[in-house]
């Protein structure tokens, strides 16, 4: 019997969480508002950060670097890893950091992968 564990995934600079989008398309942003649904709870399985919602994965465009939920697959654009000692959440595809765009917006955030740098906007 496998147990799957889901966990809120807390911005440490803003204590936003990482929220799936109920709406088409399914972008993935920070909400100031962390909540108990399954949009916002999440669980690692062979690599993939999957969303307790509807079971599809946390994936990136590699033109945009914009972040989005779709069907899992094996792509290294859909590998994570945590690390503990820089708290970044990182793919394997080309080890940027998950990050919340920096647009002036104070909720619903967008979140797209960046170059890592050592700022609380980029650990969770």
């Amino acid at each position: 019997i496998h147990h799957i564990t889901p966990w809120l995934l807390i911005l440490k600079s803003n204590r936003f969480c990482l929220d799936a989008s109920h709406k088409a398309g399914r972008n993935v942003h920070m909400h100031k508002d962390c909540h108990e649904l399954p949009n916002q709870r999440w669980y690692m399985l062979d690599g993939n950060l999957v969303n307790l919602q509807d079971g599809k994965c946390l994936d990136y465009n590699l033109e945009t670097n914009n972040v989005y939920m779709q069907e899992c697959h094996d792509g290294r654009n859909q590998k994570w890893y945590f690390e503990d000692d820089t708290a970044y959440i990182r793919t394997e595809e080309d080890h940027k950091c998950l990050s919340m765009e920096l647009n002036g917006h104070t909720d619903n955030i967008n979140v797209i992968m960046t170059d890592c740098a050592d700022v609380d906007f980029r650990k969770f």
